[in-house]
């Protein structure tokens, strides 16, 4: 196998490849950027679960109430020490600060295609037509989102 072969081979066929990215790279990434309200809501709950554990009522009640419950036994310093090291909430909480990164930081079309395409599960046509582009347009626009993405959150 000629070397331009082997690059070929090791980067994987031009066909598979969008923004410079593997396949399933890309479709990793967009489906986070699809699924980014409830990745969000994902987050808040891993962290209302990890405050809640040891406590014998629930965190609204306790904190409305200001009662002690006599089950509770799990330190807040313990329970702030799993929020720190819980690999879920990690990993949740570092793809949606990654996704918000890139969203504040793009121009006013960019964001909108992001916010339509993909927080709304618009069409491309239908993007396309509401913002007054060509379809093409949004296909760079949303190779472009990807790789910024993917890019933030160290996937290439």
């Amino acid at each position: 196998m000629t070397s331009s072969g082997a690059l070929a081979a090791t980067l994987g066929s031009s066909k598979k490849r969008r923004a410079g990215l593997r396949s399933a790279t890309f479709s990793y990434v967009e489906a986070q950027l699809h699924d980014y309200y409830q990745l969000v809501r994902r987050v808040d709950e891993l962290r209302r679960d990890i405050a809640e554990r040891g406590m014998g009522i629930s965190y609204d009640t306790q904190s409305h109430h200001r009662e002690a419950s006599p089950e509770w036994s799990d330190p807040t310093s313990k329970r702030a020490g799993q929020m720190m090291t819980s690999r879920a909430l990690s990993e949740a909480a570092k793809t949606v600060t990654a996704i918000q990164k890139v969203h504040d930081g793009f121009p006013v079309v960019r964001r909108r295609v992001m916010e339509l395409y993909y927080f709304n599960r618009g069409e491309q046509k239908r993007v396309a037509r509401q913002l007054e582009l060509s379809v093409s347009t949004v296909l760079r626009l949303r190779a472009s989102i990807v790789a910024s993405v993917a890019d933030e959150l160290g996937l290439w």
